[in-house]
């Protein structure tokens, strides 16, 4: 019937008001003239349809339009008076809706996925109207919720929709902290498969830490009992929940140093590990942070501590060995097995070696160098048997003599190397910016190759063995480049990429005396070779 929502008359433009007319006229002249009409961008916002006898699939799909049409309406506005009384009307008609999507006729798990998703996005929202909105039909329809939780596989997405749903209103006020904690204590069993990956574990852990600094001592006891009951689950020997990657990143969580209850209850946790490690756990923790921000989801805790664990259980004693030996701290950027070989072979220079110089510094949001652990992974497959990849981490110039001089004394000149580090044309860079953190082509001219970390480089390799640059724009082809200069001032063979970039590939051959013939391939350079 003409003029009833859905209908086709009702899903014209019908500007109103001068803001609207304005917008009418200037998109009426712009290639995105149809796309404005075709979301309604000025026109008043249609309230959604459903239709419950559709198949589940398609029934989502038609939620899913609808939404994304809201979405663009919700922003479509010039004006924040405009902006605002869209948004107010968008979220009625959105909390209508979902309201109706939790009656029986529309039980079904795609779309009730669908609109958890959606409510829980809205629940992070600035809007105090739109986060209310949301965490009061979280609040509204938190018996099914639950039901979703208790009976609905929590490896599925509609159980981890529904406890997502619940873990927002432990930003909310007293009252909905105090059902949220009530409903996670009693599916505790359920959490433990609920957490599904390191950033939703990640997130519970700083919103229980946001808990337990409240005034009230009942909410602070609870969120205390949850986070027991999970650090015990995912850490304790024997636990049929253990799960060390997801626990490290629920533990990262609770460092976050804002929250300073968390925080101390968060390294009385860690530091015990760390310590049963074989490890000091200020400094150990101090490095962490060089390399990665010990509270992000992807930080350095998580990305640390589980391998960590792993290889202390697995071979006591192998944690201390390789931090104490090579400098290694930041064990989430290596291979498993290539540290297990270190370990295996420390007392072994029967194989030739591959010497890998990574620094301790990275980029404290992306980590770059965890990243590249695929990189090492295959290296390790080429060379398996045949060369031993020896791995040490580095801050300063003097570390860098220290560590090469080492590793030659005990397993003779290197075949082969990786030098990684954050680069420029003229440098590379292992700790905090400045003088004696890099490698500088200074370092290697006016006789500089004769001591100091030119010299320890130089007398680490055979004569034309092949160093990598895993460092941006070190291989520019200048007079002044730093993998020209080493290459001229020390014979050792180099490769580095032209421009900022990261590595893509590595391709390594070994003949029968052991040297290895290397190749590296950068993500949109050049590859430079100076041979």
């Amino acid at each position: 019937m003409a003029g009833e929502p859905g209908s086709q008359e009702s899903r014209e433009p019908q500007p109103v008001g001068r803001v609207q007319r304005w917008g009418s006229r200037i998109f009426r002249h712009l290639p995105l003239g149809r796309f404005s009409e075709r979301f309604q961008l000025f026109g008043p916002v249609t309230p959604l349809v459903f239709d419950p006898s559709l198949p589940p699939e398609e029934l989502g799909r038609q939620y899913r339009d609808q939404i994304i049409q809201l979405e663009v309406a919700r922003y479509g506005i010039p004006t924040k008076v405009g902006q605002k009384k869209r948004k107010e009307g968008i979220t009625k008609i959105f909390g209508q809706a979902v309201t109706r999507l939790f009656e029986p006729a529309y039980q079904v798990d795609v779309l009730r996925t669908h609109v958890l998703e959606d409510v829980t996005k809205y629940a992070r929202e600035d809007s105090k109207q739109v986060k209310g909105m949301a965490l009061a039909f979280i609040r509204q329809h938190s018996v099914s919720i639950e039901e979703i939780m208790e009976k609905t596989d929590p490896h599925d997405q509609l159980a981890r929709a529904a406890f997502d749903a619940v873990r927002e209103m432990l930003g909310g006020n007293e009252q909905q902290q105090s059902y949220a904690l009530q409903v996670l204590q009693s599916h505790q069993d359920r959490i433990f498969g609920l957490l599904g990956n390191e950033v939703i574990a990640n997130f519970f852990g700083c919103e229980l830490a946001g808990v337990m600094e409240s005034k009230n001592p009942v909410l602070v006891r609870s969120a205390n009992q949850i986070i027991e009951a999970i650090i015990q689950g995912k850490f304790e020997r024997g636990s049929k929940y253990q799960d060390f990657t997801n626990g490290s990143a629920f533990l990262g969580g609770l460092l976050y140093e804002y929250y300073k209850k968390a925080h101390r209850y968060g390294q009385d946790t860690l530091f015990p590990m760390l310590k049963e490690a074989g490890l000091d756990p200020l400094e150990t923790v101090q490095k962490w942070q060089m390399g990665k921000h010990i509270n992000s989801s992807n930080g350095a805790v998580a990305k640390n501590l589980p391998l960590l664990l792993e290889l202390n259980r697995e071979h006591p004693g192998s944690v201390g060995l390789l931090s104490q030996n090579y400098h290694l701290f930041n064990l989430g950027r290596y291979p498993k097995a290539v540290l297990e070989e270190m370990v295996q072979t420390h007392e072994d220079a029967s194989l030739p070696a591959f010497y890998v110089i990574y620094p301790r510094s990275d980029d404290e949001i992306f980590g770059q160098f965890y990243n590249q652990k695929f990189v090492l992974d295959k290296l390790y497959t080429q060379l398996k048997g045949r060369v031993r990849i020896k791995i040490v981490e580095v801050e300063t110039d003097k570390e860098i003599e220290e560590m090469l001089d080492s590793l030659k004394g005990r397993f003779g000149q290197g075949k082969a190397g990786i030098l990684a580090g954050h680069g420029s044309k003229d440098a590379i860079t292992f700790g905090k910016e400045g003088d004696g953190h890099q490698l500088t082509t200074q370092h290697f001219l006016s006789g500089n190759v004769d001591h100091g970390a030119g010299r320890a480089l130089k007398e680490a390799f055979v004569p034309g063995a092949t160093l990598a640059l895993f460092s941006c724009s070190t291989g520019f082809d200048d007079p002044e480049g730093i993998a020209r200069v080493i290459k001229e001032t020390t014979g050792i063979n180099t490769l580095g990429p032209d421009r900022p970039t990261s590595i893509s590939n590595i391709e390594a051959d070994v003949d029968d005396t052991g040297n290895v013939d290397l190749d590296v391939y950068y993500y949109k350079a050049l590859t430079k070779k100076y041979s």
